[in-house]
C-alpha cells in the first residue's frame, strides 16, 4: 500500500480574489473555522532541536494532539494525530 502524502498550500490575498479562485476550481467550497493551536516544548527547546513539534489544536467540538517530525529535507514531515477528550473547565 502506497503511503499518502499531504501537500499544504497557504494562500494570501484579497478575500474576493481567493473566493473567485476557489470558484474556478469547482468542487466543495472550503469551510471557514476558527481554531486554537498551542505548540509545546521544553524550556530548552529539546523537541525543536531534534526536529519534532508537539501541538494541541482545538476547534468547534474537537481537540487533537499532533506530533510532527521533520524528515530533514525541508519539505517533508511525518505527522501523527490522536483525538483528545473534550477539555474540562477548572482543571
Amino acid at each position: 500500500m502506497a503511503e499518502s502524502v499531504e501537500v499544504e498550500v497557504k494562500l494570501t490575498g484579497d478575500r474576493g480574489e481567493l473566493s473567485a479562485a476557489f470558484d474556478d476550481l469547482g468542487g466543495t467550497r472550503p469551510a471557514r473555522q476558527q481554531l486554537l493551536t498551542v505548540y509545546y516544548d521544553t524550556p530548552e527547546g529539546h523537541l525543536r532541536r531534534r526536529g519534532f513539534a508537539l501541538r494541541i489544536r482545538s476547534g468547534s467540538g474537537f481537540r487533537e494532539l499532533t506530533l510532527k517530525r521533520d524528515e530533514g529535507d525541508g519539505l517533508t514531515r511525518g505527522e501523527w494525530t490522536s483525538r483528545l477528550p473534550p477539555a474540562t473547565r477548572g482543571g
